[in-house]
């Protein structure tokens, strides 16, 4: 924050990753544990008593000095071993940096991951995602890429990419074949590959920060075009997850969306949306992220008359005093008409977290959460069906890494709503505060002694580990 004055919260503490798998096949399911900076990442083999050992790579120290975002075991390569993809990201390094690439470590069947240098291009963004379909359909699993950020560029969309497997672990970028050139469809959160239409063809689901849920399908010529829908379109946001799954059995995929939620200084409507207007407005080289919100009937900067002027100095002669900086009424009353018309301007209409219900039309229609869902922003979700075919929905929440004006929104580590008859209704959580509280960033199921758990990853503190029993 200190190279960028306007940017509204931290991209350096999006981690840890985790990854859940059999990687050296012993019928039990091992973790990969992301590192920060500077921290190495952490494989952990699972014993047969429900105990973990580490597993020593050097590679993982090599490598450390990496921002271990996502992580995903796949046999890449189609020898019958998982392998591990880990993305990078950060907002720390440039897209030319080595520490930016993302990594393939390849699995000799022993659970021992070799570093594979090779096996993916230099692309060097900051990943925030990674979703694994076979694209070409040749039987080897390929790669999506989504993007958060352009390393010190808050509001530029950065490029998503499209890796295809040659067959032997090692991707080539086919993302202008599949996308008709360079693809930049936001500031990505969550990619997702999932047959919303029921014609045996997966779509490509993406879901981020000052975007609405993109529907992308492939053409008859076989490139992936944007699908638009009305109903979706209308509910941008700055959405951190997207869970899609039948949950109300009516055969239909359903959206679960993770937003910034309520409990936060910026209030946003589709008549009164948040904006973000992008452009270089003092022609210094540098673009400039400045964010708008209504306050009654007027559009108004979110940032104080300091930071606006650290970020543009010469906004000092035009607002000499705080006095003045608080009549403004317009973005006109700041940025000069010429500016505000080259400017790329981002919207946010809607901050709720909730579900987008899958119509028997192909239509979607959106329910927020109840207010319990509403208090942090939701950064993943698993979701649960009992014995009993009854359908949860977990949440997991909060983040402290907001600029001060915006604050810490941290109300609601964990939430936990049922699904019935298309009604949601929250469960309250008998947990130990002092132990569930934190900052939530990732999750994943895995078997443990023959039961199954939910494992949470926090920023900077301890995975926590829940027992389902139900």
């Amino acid at each position: 924050m200190r190279r960028e004055y306007l940017i509204p919260r931290k991209y350096s503490t999006e981690g840890p990753a985790v990854a859940v798998g059999d990687v050296n096949s012993d019928g039990l399911e091992d973790i990969y544990f992301g590192g920060a900076k500077g921290q190495a990442g952490i494989l952990f083999f699972q014993e047969q008593d429900g105990s973990f050992t580490e597993a020593k790579n050097p590679f993982f120290e090599q490598l450390k000095m990496a921002e271990d975002v996502v992580a995903v075991f796949e046999d890449f390569n189609q020898d019958g071993f998982l392998d591990l993809f880990v993305g990078s990201g950060g907002n720390e390094h440039g897209p030319d940096e080595f520490f930016n690439f993302d990594r393939i470590f390849l699995n000799d069947g022993k659970g021992n991951l070799a570093f594979s240098p090779n096996s993916l291009p230099p692309i060097g963004q900051n990943t925030s995602t990674v979703a694994v379909h076979d694209v070409d359909g040749d039987g080897f699993p390929d790669l999506f890429l989504g993007a958060a950020v352009v390393t010190g560029n808050y509001g530029k969309s950065p490029p998503s990419h499209l890796l295809i497997n040659d067959g032997h672990g090692n991707f080539k970028d086919h993302t202008e074949q599949y996308f008709g050139g360079e693809f930049s469809p936001g500031m990505i959160q969550k990619a997702v590959w999932e047959d919303l239409d029921g014609d045996g063809k997966k779509e490509l689901l993406l879901a981020g920060e000052w975007t609405y849920v993109q529907i992308y399908k492939r053409n008859d010529g076989g490139i992936f075009q944007s699908f638009e829908l009305e109903t979706i379109d209308d509910y941008s946001g700055w959405y951190f997850e997207l869970k899609v799954q039948d949950l109300n059995n009516d055969n239909r995929m359903d959206m679960v969306v993770g937003n910034l939620g309520l409990n936060s200084k910026l209030k946003s409507s589709l008549e009164k949306p948040v904006l973000l207007y992008h452009h270089d407005f003092d022609q210094n080289g540098q673009e400039d992220p400045l964010i708008f919100h209504h306050m009654g009937d007027r559009l108004i900067p979110f940032a104080g008359r300091d930071d606006l002027v650290k970020q543009i100095p010469g906004l000092k002669k035009q607002h000499g005093t705080y006095a003045e900086y608080s009549q403004i009424k317009a973005p006109s009353d700041v940025l000069k008409n010429e500016c505000i018309q080259k400017a790329n301007i981002k919207t946010a209409t809607d901050f709720r977290s909730g579900i987008f219900w899958h119509q028997e039309n192909g239509t979607f229609k959106f329910e927020p959460f109840p207010i319990e869902g509403q208090f942090s922003p939701l950064r993943d979700f698993q979701v649960v069906l009992s014995e009993t075919g009854q359908t949860f929905v977990l949440g997991l929440g909060n983040f402290d890494e907001f600029r001060n004006d915006l604050g810490k929104i941290s109300a609601m580590p964990l939430v936990l709503f049922e699904i019935s008859e298309n009604e949601i209704t929250n469960i309250p959580l008998k947990l130990n505060a002092s132990e569930e509280n934190g900052s939530y960033r990732n999750s994943a199921l895995i078997m443990i002694k023959g039961e199954k758990h939910i494992l949470a990853t926090r920023n900077n503190g301890e995975p926590l580990f829940l027992k389902i029993r139900f």
